[in-house]
């Protein structure tokens, strides 16, 4: 019995608890992921950086003691790149998910991340923002998700992350002000545009 279970995201009735940038935990991190698991009704999600998989066997081995794989901040110089970077290395992901579950005997959850822009150059001036040119980007983004969906990708998104969003670290639905208004060569989707894409894709379940 999961106590407060409504506050909580569950897989299989353990409480989630997302952890990003796997990659960057070192040493034996599996052993405690492990004894958290054997004491508490948890499940942890992490983020292993999709644009930049890893292949280091002590990496490799903190993954696989993981419940499911998700990526936040997905992020390229340029956002088409981005679009296809992600979308082969999660079919290279989905091989290695394959090679946990012969060597655990474990079921892994991979969720689809739909992410409609990156900004943080308010934040410290050194990231360039990486934005879609127009609708038409977007649209071919969740596309691609859904071609994956039930081969790649477990059939569960996908999850809008608008990360690092100039006003604040969004997640959706960005406010209409000057600095998030489309633009030439920039296509910002203000208000409920992004969530309609995903509507018209994925139906009207989409979680928001």
């Amino acid at each position: 019995m999961l106590p407060y279970e409504h506050r909580y995201v569950t897989y299989h009735g353990r409480a989630v608890i997302f952890l990003w940038a796997v990659s960057a935990m070192y040493g034996d991190f599996a052993s405690l992921l492990d004894e958290i698991r054997a004491q508490y009704p948890v499940a942890f999600i992490g983020s292993i950086n999709l644009l930049h998989l890893q292949t280091d066997p002590s990496a490799m081995r903190n993954f696989r003691a993981l419940d499911g794989f998700m990526e936040y901040g997905l992020y390229s110089p340029d956002y088409e790149l981005m679009v296809q970077t992600y979308t082969v290395s999660s079919a290279q992901w989905r091989q290695t998910i394959r090679g946990f579950e012969a060597d655990t005997g474990r079921n892994y959850l991979f969720i689809p991340t739909f992410q409609a822009a990156f900004d943080n150059s308010k934040f410290n001036g050194t990231t360039a923002p990486m934005y879609p040119r127009s609708r038409a980007d977007v649209i071919h983004h969740a596309e691609r998700i859904k071609e994956e969906l039930g081969t790649v990708y477990d059939p569960l998104g996908p999850f809008v992350v608008f990360s690092e969003l100039i006003e604040g670290a969004a997640v959706i639905e960005s406010q209409c002000i000057s600095d998030t208004r489309d633009k030439h060569d920039r296509w910002v989707g203000c208000g409920t545009g992004r969530l309609e894409i995903l509507r018209d894709l994925f139906g009207p379940t989409v979680t928001e």
